[in-house]
């Protein structure tokens, strides 16, 4: 949720589908984590592509082919999921470069967690661990890490490392590149086992830690019973359910609920008139 100003008037508007927060498993299914789930990315090993979905608030494009393997599934690696954590037994690649980017997100400060591990080319198998991979990482297109190695900063293969990054959101959309600039091996083990390889993302606002509002939640909680209502006849569908929620947070701020625009961030907003209401903005 955020708040925008409105030069024609004396108007705040509440944009109220922001987000704070995405997970998502690379290259691999959904999957729950201590209670916080991973979405899969939902593509199977393709070469350039371009993921973009209205219900998640994430997306990402994978640039570049393979050109000297054959295999459909080289883009996804995956390892032994009895070895391997769950989060960590399939990754996504790339020849050239790996885009994830989240849109309709809060603007502020942010956590950015990448978690890696190198399960292709294994310690225990001599021919594959003389196999190096080594890229860039880019957030907001600043160069966080230069020549990036998975195996070395894990201190070997199979092991999961997370790097932990700060980024700052002004524009609604944040960015992750990882890039392939030609360095470390190309054909050993075998051609098309180079390029950037990521396991999960994870993308919080440090906030969210200390957050708590009790009204909210106890909103949320009607609005999910209402929804779960055993006669059919008296529960309301998912938007009038939540139009509902709107209109209560509306009568709470003293506010009045208008139409959403076609902006895919802007579900939902709520218009005060500042002129007329002694509600506290800075509270919200």
């Amino acid at each position: 949720m955020h708040l925008d100003k409105d030069n024609s008037s004396s108007d705040l508007i509440i944009y109220v589908a922001d987000y704070q927060s995405f997970h998502i498993n690379c290259g691999g299914p959904d999957v729950t984590i201590n209670n916080t789930m991973y979405e899969g990315d939902g593509i199977a090993g393709k070469g350039a592509i371009l993921k973009y979905d209205s219900r998640p608030n994430w997306g990402f494009i994978s640039a570049g082919d393979f050109m000297d393997d054959s295999r459909i599934n080289a883009y996804i690696v995956s390892a032994d999921p009895n070895t391997q954590p769950e989060l960590y037994s399939k990754a996504r690649g790339s020849p050239l470069f790996l885009t994830y980017y989240g849109y309709c997100l809060e603007n502020g400060n942010y956590t950015v967690n990448l978690h890696f591990a190198e399960i292709f080319f294994r310690d225990e198998e001599p021919y594959y661990k003389v196999g190096r991979r080594i890229f860039d990482i880019y957030i907001q297109g600043i160069l966080k890490w230069q020549d990036f190695n998975i195996k070395e900063q894990a201190n070997g293969t199979g092991k999961a490392i997370i790097k932990t990054f700060n980024a700052t959101v002004t524009e609604n959309t944040l960015e992750i590149r990882l890039y392939w600039v030609g360095k470390g091996t190309t054909v050993i083990p075998m051609r098309g086992y180079y390029g950037p390889l990521i396991s999960a993302i994870s993308i919080v606002d440090p906030k969210l830690e200390d957050k708590f509002n009790k009204e909210e939640a106890e909103r949320m909680i009607k609005v999910g019973l209402l929804c779960s209502n055993a006669d059919p006849a008296l529960r309301p569908t998912m938007s009038e359910a939540v139009a509902d929620a709107l209109r209560q947070i509306a009568t709470t701020l003293g506010a009045t609920l208008v139409d959403s625009t076609d902006d895919p961030c802007q579900s939902g907003k709520l218009s005060i008139s500042t002129a007329n209401s002694s509600t506290n903005v800075n509270s919200i």
